[in-house]
C-alpha cells in the first residue's frame, strides 16, 4: 500500500544507525540465473556508505532515494 514506501525508507534509516543490513526473510536458495546479491541467514555490515530506496504505486508513480550513511 501507500505506507510501505514510508516504511521501508525508515528501515533503511535504522540500518545505517546501527550499521547492519538486516537480512531478507524466507530467502532459502539463489537462483544461479539471477545475479542479484540478497542478504540472508544474518544481516551484514554495509560495503557502501549509500543505500538505493526504490518504490512505486500502482498508479504508475515511482520515486528513488539516495542515503548516504552518516560518518
Amino acid at each position: 500500500g501507500a505506507g510501505t514506501g514510508a516504511v521501508e525508507l525508515a528501515a533503511t534509516v535504522l540500518a545505517f544507525q546501527e550499521g547492519l543490513v538486516p537480512y531478507t526473510l524466507n530467502y532459502e536458495r539463489p537462483d544461479p540465473d539471477c545475479p542479484v546479491n540478497v542478504i540472508h541467514g544474518e544481516p551484514h555490515k554495509p560495503t557502501s556508505p549509500y543505500a538505493l530506496v526504490l518504490n512505486n504505486a500502482r498508479i504508475v508513480h515511482s520515486i528513488a532515494v539516495l542515503l548516504a550513511a552518516p560518518e
